[in-house]
């Protein structure tokens, strides 16, 4: 510390001055010590989203930068020091400048007085002044370190926009170790995941949403635009407000698609999206082909879900359905979002399910070289045909489905009736409803639509006929599949019952 009177330097805790004598106090040995630079520096902020493996380097360097801010504090609290003492020094030679005498030299004893009340006095003024422009520079340096710190937090929440391709796998294939969760987001997820699907944009190669190309963006945000104008029920309905139920608010519409989705912006038009001005409208959907699911399964950590989901096509112009594969969803757990999470990423991928075995409760004796047992439901064959062996339509009949190993499970699909021509489908019996035990030991009952098929049979597939797909809400790790018929027609010419195929998803 530093002498008030003379500005020598004293070691500290020392009452007097060894230059000049000079006694210090108690209080004005506080106001000499440097104030800690620590009590400058604030708390440093968390970022409020999650950060991946891969981005927490960008995250670091950010954060290094911070870290260069420090010298401005340490200038600063130098200058109080610096500033102290200047004061101090010049106010003491003023004060060795003003000693009153009277006429004949002698000092007099009022004026002796007087002198010392004016040292204290302006000892007083000086430390109250130190302490002011202490105090005044303390604040000063608070809030450049407090907007510094609020910089760099700005700069280390990770936006949507910043994830990678790379991040994303990473986080995928973390996610796909944990257990299936029961989260009670599902139906959140399972809407948005459906109408992403809808859109037909997911491939096998995986995109990160916010890098989309713009005839991906804009077919979907016409899904999530025609969706939301019409189903009360859907996740967007009272988001966006509608005139004449095809156009609203672009900024509106922009604000919604970026919470769910991550992509910013709409860009421009196409698709059956028109932007004009601020205004954003859409085509009403005219029964085109669509995607769509039935159900998904969730894998979650304090960050992130990842929703798989069985998809298909379907198309109000034919007649069944066909099974595509399997789209992986990445949302981040997001409360910047209105609904709670944002989707980042999604790729498609293939997952065979092997049978190893199937057993049936009976079948058709060979005829005419033809065999009808339960190897032809698994042959890969759609022209062969399991035709049970009961008399009449065969209720009750049942077929035990065996895999490899144990797997999850999503639902069944029955290539319904003798698929080999539209003739043979139309002479033989055709299954209405199954009850199926997906290995837990409970029964669920599907109805299956059978309708005539029209068209030559050189030019069908089995896309063409009539598919029951057996599903359940949230797959079943199982090995064992059990298949009831409860429901059976005849065909015009035999009541025989028959199925192509069976597919596992």
């Amino acid at each position: 510390m530093f002498c008030m009177k003379c500005g020598s330097e004293i070691e500290e805790g020392s009452s007097f001055c060894s230059e000049c004598g000079y006694q210090m106090s108690s209080s004005q040995t506080e106001n000499n010590q440097t104030t800690p630079l620590s009590s400058y520096v604030a708390a440093p902020v968390k970022p409020t989203a999650p950060i991946p493996p891969a981005l927490q380097a960008k995250a670091n360097e950010v954060n290094n930068k911070s870290k260069k801010t420090s010298p401005l504090v340490w200038i600063l609290a130098a200058m109080v020091v610096v500033l102290a003492i200047v004061l101090f020094v010049v106010l003491a030679g003023k004060d060795d400048k003003k000693s009153p005498k009277d006429g004949d030299g002698i000092v007099a004893e009022n004026d002796v007085k007087e002198d010392n009340s004016s040292e204290e006095k302006t000892s007083e003024d000086t430390v109250e002044t130190t302490e002011a422009t202490t105090e005044n520079t303390a604040e000063t340096a608070t809030e450049v370190t407090e907007a510094s710190t609020e910089s760099v937090a700005e700069e280390t929440q990770i936006k949507i926009e910043d994830y990678t391709a790379s991040d994303c796998e990473t986080l995928v294939a973390e996610l796909k170790n944990q257990q299936f969760s029961n989260s009670g987001d599902y139906d959140k997820l399972f809407e948005i995941t459906q109408i992403f699907i809808s859109a037909k944009i997911i491939d096998f190669e995986g995109q990160v949403l916010s890098n989309m190309s713009d005839d991906k963006k804009l077919s979907l945000v016409y899904r999530m635009l025609d969706k939301a104008s019409y189903d009360e029920n859907c996740i967007f309905y009272n988001q966006l407000t509608f005139m004449n139920y095809t156009e609203c608010n672009l900024a509106q519409a922009e604000s919604v698609f970026y919470d769910a989705y991550g992509c910013n912006g709409i860009p421009g038009s196409g698709n059956g999206v028109t932007v004009s001005g601020d205004t954003v409208s859409f085509m009403p959907a005219t029964g085109d082909a669509w995607n769509f699911i039935n159900n998904i399964s969730i894998q979650e950590n304090d960050n992130y879900y990842l929703v798989t989901a069985p998809y298909f096509y379907g198309c109000n112009g034919q007649n069944s359905e066909e099974f595509l594969g399997y789209a992986d969803l990445l949302f981040v757990k997001n409360s910047n979002s209105r609904y709670g999470v944002t989707m980042i990423y999604a790729k498609a991928h293939n997952r065979s399910i092997s049978i190893s075995q199937i057993e049936v409760s009976s079948h058709l004796e060979p005829q005419m070289g033809n065999y009808y047992d339960a190897s032809n439901l698994y042959d890969g064959n759609y022209s062969t045909a399991w035709v049970e062996g009961r008399d009449g339509v065969g209720i009750g009949e049942t077929i035990t489905i065996y895999l490899n190993e144990q797997t999850p499970v999503y639902g069944t699909l029955l290539f319904n009736g003798y698929l080999a021509s539209t003739d043979l489908y139309d002479k033989n019996g055709k299954v209405t409803s199954v009850s199926v035990d997906f290995g837990d030991g409970q029964k669920k009952y599907y109805d299956l639509y059978v309708g005539e098929i029209y068209g030559s049979p050189s030019q069908l597939s089995y896309r063409d006929f009539y598919v029951g797909n057996t599903y359940i809400d949230r797959p079943i790790v199982t090995n064992k599949i059990t298949i009831t018929i409860e429901g059976a027609v005849a065909g015009y010419k035999y009541d025989d019952t028959c199925i192509s195929e069976i597919k596992i998803y």
